[in-house]
């Protein structure tokens, strides 16, 4: 139990704190803005929180819906991974046109919305859960954590958080530059990447491509690896004289 318990407290510390923690350190060292961060989460919060996922659950009691889910899985798979895409860069894109100015579409300032857009993301979507399986699992009620289930499964969660608040970094990063630079090609490059990301594993399971847990972990590293080196390589090109992007 004490393994199952530690692995639970470990994800959960990630998706409840790690990203706050790194957005203080930055604002402290004036790497970034509070504003930044906190629109980050009002973002993610209003967009998928408050609008499109009780749109779609009012959407799942409906008929039609579900025939359509039923008839046209792929179809469903896309519109449903591009309305995450529409949603969340859609709220990026007006957050920051409405709330920050020119000097704050800073790499930095991207950089902190990213953690907190991601950050309440972990937070409401798998560090709620894992708070609820630890307290389930001290009072007995998870006995399944304990006895079937295999201690480390329970890194995964946080692991994949990891993943996905690199991600919601690289793809503020696109927005930001594209705002700052007036480039909205990178809100389509953000887009495309947002609805590849969230619908690539569905897909290749209906084509009859099983990736499982492992694999598909192992291809959103790899995705997550090639953000970082986006988010390194676009840090110049925030600067003002610069007008190209140049090496991306």
């Amino acid at each position: 139990m004490f393994l199952t318990i530690l692995c639970m407290s470990v994800s959960a510390f990630i998706c409840l704190l790690v990203p706050a923690i790194i957005a203080i350190v930055m604002i402290i060292k004036r790497r970034g803005s509070l504003k930044a961060f906190a629109l980050g989460i009002i973002v993610f919060s209003m967009a998928q929180l408050l609008i499109r996922i009780p749109v779609l659950n009012l959407f799942q009691n409906t008929v039609w819906f579900n025939l359509f889910t039923a008839t046209s899985p792929m179809l469903y798979v896309i519109l449903l991974a591009l309305s995450a895409g529409v949603f969340e860069e859609g709220g990026r894109l007006l957050g920051v046109k409405l709330f920050l100015n020119h000097d704050e579409t800073t790499w930095d300032n991207a950089f902190v919305f990213g953690l907190g857009h991601g950050g309440v993301e972990a937070f409401s979507l798998v560090g709620i859960k894992y708070i609820g399986l630890i307290a389930d699992t001290l009072s007995g009620k998870n006995v399944a954590a304990v006895s079937g289930a295999l201690a480390y499964t329970y890194l995964l969660g946080g692991f994949e958080r990891i993943l996905a608040v690199i991600l919601q970094i690289g793809l503020s990063m696109l927005v930001f530059y594209a705002i700052r630079k007036k480039k909205p090609l990178f809100l389509l490059y953000a887009l495309l990447a947002h609805t590849f990301i969230d619908s690539y594993s569905y897909i290749l399971s209906l084509m009859g491509i099983k990736m499982g847990v492992w694999l598909t972990e192992g291809t959103l590293a790899v995705i997550a690896v090639l953000t970082i080196w986006l988010i390194v390589r676009i840090k110049s090109a925030f600067r003002d004289k610069i007008s190209e992007v140049g090496g991306l």
